[in-house]
């Protein structure tokens, strides 16, 4: 005997906008892994870095490296860890963004979505417009998760 039922479109345009809001929600936590990485690979000495990572988190390792050339190599690596301890504190704000964005606090979304626009800024400043250009799809991408989430309040 087979147990068979009929899924309605209510039920798969819910199934939709759930995976969609994760979908968004997920963003955060790409955002703040990727930024994570970048510091890493700067504190290993190389030059490329993810376009989708966080803008001030570059500002502080610049910062960072432009004092560690300055400073003995004990107070380098202060700064050094300083600067890696602050990093560390960004992404993770960004992690509590996506963590609170998939329970569905609105202003989680509204509040990561304002910091990384004004982190974009930092990127059209400095005219890299790869990073640019992928922050305003990383946007986008978090603002389908809003609308998703939006119309998943409505239907219920």
């Amino acid at each position: 005997m087979q147990l068979t039922r009929n899924i309605t479109t209510s039920e798969q345009e819910r199934f939709r906008l759930e995976n969609q809001h994760k979908s968004g929600a997920n963003w955060f936590y790409w955002i703040s892994g990727l930024s994570v990485i970048n510091t890493l690979i700067v504190l290993f000495g190389a030059r490329y870095s993810f376009l989708l990572g966080l803008g001030i988190t570059q500002v502080v390792d610049g910062i960072v490296y432009a004092l560690s050339s300055s400073l003995a190599p004990d107070m380098a690596t202060v700064a050094k860890v300083v600067g890696f301890v602050v990093n560390l504190a960004i992404a993770g704000l960004f992690v509590v963004f996506g963590v609170l964005a998939r329970k569905r606090y609105k202003w989680a979304f509204i509040v990561g979505m304002v910091l990384y626009a004004l982190d974009a800024i930092i990127f059209a400043v400095v005219g890299d417009w790869w990073s640019f250009g992928f922050h305003l799809f990383a946007l986008y991408g978090l603002y389908a998760g809003l609308r998703a989430q939006r119309r998943l309040a409505g239907m219920k």
